[in-house]
Parts: structure tokens; sequence; C-alpha cells
């Protein structure tokens, strides 16, 4: 069915799911559009996300207000006094406040660090398999894709491995007060999540307060900049929420949409396994493709034009990373999966400006050791019977599956 542009509700759960043939409309009628019913504008072109990425003072990134309700709800404020303010760092806050906050994370993140990684991420991916049946159905989701970043984050952090499900589902609590589709009920209780991640937290602050190690909190504990005063506890927290959700929730999505792709592409899983320096290429074309980290908001400072149309100040503007990595105009043939392509890694699927993901290289590097342990490992997978039909989890910043059940059989 051919729907007109206008008959799209972006923020109804089925099109959250699957907004690619909403964004191809949009892209070709209406490049910058105000949904009918709602006060934002989407940015979907590839040239106008960038332009709108790459003027902070002029598209803003202090956007957190946005998100709170026109009414908040007491039953929810209670709860959060329980814990700790929040505060806007690093994903919202603009320049100086947020330069200071990337330089104090930066070498948590570097190139040097994230490369010395690299056996530590191998063993965890060997665990991993090595826990999956030689055949049968497996929840590869659950089991691997999941279990991988968190791992990873969870260490980088230094905090303990026993408690590696309550990361993830704080990590979920996060992620899910940004999807748009939440219940009074389920704010609640993700208040009190919020709560419970942040006593915890602290806790593990006051640890490294007294007894440093090589890690990201106590590197966040002790980390100075001359002349600008340590980070407070609000802070500190903030920065760890997003670097836990931005750590493990998009390696998590692009992990399992690269396993379905293989899938409905035997062609190029025949090629990556006869020629592995094409993994890289591939991991790139996944990103372009399924940008876990599908869009971000942005608030303007003045009146302003994009692509033509008038947008005044104070309005709020989705800029769409997922739809711009779509854009016929930038990369041709668009919705296919080329392992050929010369511009691959001119994709958005990080973000651009000064709020590119802070841990790109980090996902990256995991999603290369991934693959390449599985091609090593697993002889053929398929989607399991009765798990055909894929599952997606609605929100209206990220995009991935809710779940992957895979026949498997091992070398």
């Amino acid at each position: 069915m051919n729907k007109a542009l206008g008959e799209f509700n972006f923020f109804s759960p089925e099109v959250m799911k699957s907004p690619f043939e909403f964004y191809k409309k949009a892209r070709e009628e209406a490049p910058v559009y105000k949904m009918p019913g709602a006060e934002v504008y989407f940015i979907t072109q590839y040239a106008d996300v960038k332009l709108v990425a790459r003027k902070p003072k002029i598209f803003s990134s202090e956007f957190d207000r946005l998100m709170q309700p026109a009414a908040p709800d007491p039953r929810v404020a209670e709860v959060l006094a329980k814990g700790y303010p929040g505060v806007a760092t690093m994903l919202t806050r603009d320049a100086p406040a947020h330069n200071r906050y990337r330089a104090l994370v930066n070498p948590a993140f570097s190139e040097k660090r994230v490369r010395e990684l690299r056996p530590h991420m191998e063993e965890i991916v060997h665990h991993l398999m090595a826990q999956l049946p030689q055949s049968g159905t497996v929840d590869f989701f659950d089991k691997v894709a999941v279990p991988l970043p968190v791992w990873v984050i969870a260490d980088a952090l230094g905090v303990s491995r026993d408690d590696l499900p309550k990361f993830k589902h704080w990590s979920d609590c996060a992620v899910a007060r940004f999807s748009l589709v939440t219940t009074p009920e389920q704010d609640i209780y993700i208040a009190e999540q919020v709560v419970e991640f942040q006593h915890y937290f602290v806790e593990r602050i006051e640890e490294r307060r007294l007894n440093p190690a090589d890690d990201v909190v106590s590197a966040l504990v002790h980390a100075r900049i001359e002349g600008e005063r340590p980070l407070d506890i609000p802070e500190m927290l903030s920065i760890i929420q997003q670097i836990l959700v931005a750590g493990n929730e998009t390696t998590t999505a692009t992990l399992a949409a690269g396993m379905v792709h293989l899938v409905r592409r035997p062609d190029v899983l025949e090629r990556l396994r006869a020629d592995r320096s094409l993994i890289g290429q591939f991991i790139e074309e996944i990103l372009r493709l399924e940008s876990p980290s599908a869009g971000m908001w942005r608030v303007t400072l003045e009146d302003t034009e994009v692509h033509g149309v008038q947008i005044p100040a104070g309005s709020k503007l989705l800029i769409r990373w997922d739809s711009a990595n779509r854009d016929e105009t930038v990369f041709e043939d668009a919705e296919t999966l080329d392992l050929d392509r010369k511009n691959s890694m001119e994709h958005l699927a990080f973000g651009y400006g000064i709020h590119m993901c802070l841990g790109h290289v980090l996902a990256r590097q995991e999603l290369m050791v991934a693959f390449n342990i599985i091609l090593d490992e697993l002889k053929s997978w398929k989607l399991a019977e009765g798990h055909e039909e894929l599952v997606y989890v609605p929100n209206a910043l990220l995009h991935g599956l809710g779940e992957l059940h895979l026949e498997i059989e091992k070398f």
C-alpha cells in the first residue's frame, strides 16, 4: 500500500519499528517535515542532517527539558527525590560545557586504550560462543549480542560481572525513558530503577575515591583539568549512565542485525568467509543500513531556515541519522548492503559534529572481533522456526531488534 506522507504517524510503535517507507517519502516530498499534530520538524536528508549537526550555535543539544512531560507525575518526582538530581552533561550540553566533559572522558576511550582491550574482547567472545550448543536453536540475542558489549563496558567501568544483569536492565530502563511509548506505571518503575542505578554507582565512586584503579569510574573521580573543578556526583552519574547505554545498546543492535543480514545474503557471507579483510566494510554497511542510534533531538536557538523551510526559535527538531544513511543522493542503491561501496564510511551512524559518539572506536573493534570469531566457529545459522518474523523495539531515538532466535551448527 502506497501511503501518503500525512498518513504516517512516526510516533506510533508500528512506524518506529520500521520507519524506512516514511523516511523515503519524506526525503522525496518534504525533507524538512512537520508532522500534523506534532510540534516537531523531521530532518531526513543527508545534507540537511549534517547541516543541523554541525551548527550547535543555532541547533542546540540542550534538549533535556523537551523530554519532560507537560504535567509531571508527582509519583515519579517522589521516587526520583530519593536519588540524585539529573544534570545535563555530554549528550545534552552545548559548548563550552560539553567540551569540558568530553575532555575529561575522552582518554578512557582513546584508540590506544581500545587496541589494548582487543585480547580481552576476544576472550569474552570465545567464552560466550563456548556456551552455545554444537547445534540447535539458541537465543543469540541474550546469549551473545547482549552480554558481549555489557561485559566490555562493565569491565571498562571497573564494576563486578556478577552485576551484569543489573547493568543491562538499567540500560534498558534508561532507553525506555526516551521511547515515547511508556505508561504512567512504567514511568514510576523506571524512576525506581534510575534511583537504584544511582545508589549502586555512588558506592563505586566512593570506593574509587579511596582506592583508584585502572578503570573509567576512577578516571572520572580523579579527572582534573587545569582551572576546572572536579566532577561532582550528579555529573559523574550522568556520564556513567550515558556510557552504559551507548556502550551496549548500539553494539548489541548492530551485531544482531548483522547476523540477520548474513542469513538473507548468503553471497555476502560467502565473500566474508573467503576474504576476512571485508569484515570492516561489512560492519560499516550494517551500521549505515541499520543505524541503531537512529535519531537525535535538537532545539533551535533562533529563527532559521533548513531546506527552504522557515523554522522559528524554540522549535523541536528530530535529526534522523537512519534516514540520512539511506539517502539515495549520497549512497547509490542505498537500501542494499554493498561490500564494494566506496563511501560507506561517510555514514552518520555514530552521529556528526561535536557530539559524535564517544565510543565509536570501541564499538567497531567489538564488532570486528565478534564477527571474526563467529565466522570461525559457526558453520551455519538461520532464523529459528517460529521466529522468522523479526521483533523490533519501538523507540524514537534507537532502532534495533528485541530478540533473535537462531538455529545454528558449529564447525
